[in-house]
């Protein structure tokens, strides 16, 4: 019966030990808060509220718009109050789609609703 050559555990680690430092200087993060507001900004650019309808009384309906420039919404008409609800809005993304509610089985958009206008405007329907 032939005798094998084991592998020597010591001489493994002493090679390891006694290898030579590295000449690449180690990696460092440029600048994480810089990355993190970068991030931010992205976010902020790429979903925002869409189609938002506000109500506070039956004659008296405001309707904003997405403006990419300033990051906020802004007035965009006036008119008489046709819904239910004191909000109603979506989600859209940068390009304006609606984005898509998560817990809706059919695709339908993200939608909110919030309050009920007193009294109601005629042809309330929701």
């Amino acid at each position: 019966m032939k005798k094998q050559n084991k592998p020597n555990p010591d001489a493994a680690r002493l090679q390891c030990v006694t290898a030579p430092a590295t000449t690449t200087p180690e990696v460092k993060p440029d600048d994480p808060a810089g990355y993190i507001k970068k991030v931010a900004e992205a976010a902020v650019n790429s979903v925002h509220p869409c189609n938002v309808r506000t109500c506070t009384s039956p004659s008296n309906e405001v309707d904003y718009r997405w403006d990419t420039a300033s990051k906020t919404l802004v007035k965009d008409k006036t008119g008489v109050c046709t819904m239910c609800f004191q909000l109603k809005m979506n989600m859209c993304d940068a390009a304006g789609n609606r984005l898509p509610d998560p817990t809706s089985v059919v695709g339908n958009p993200i939608l909110i609703e919030q309050g009920i206008v007193v009294p109601s405007p005629s042809g309330c329907v929701g």
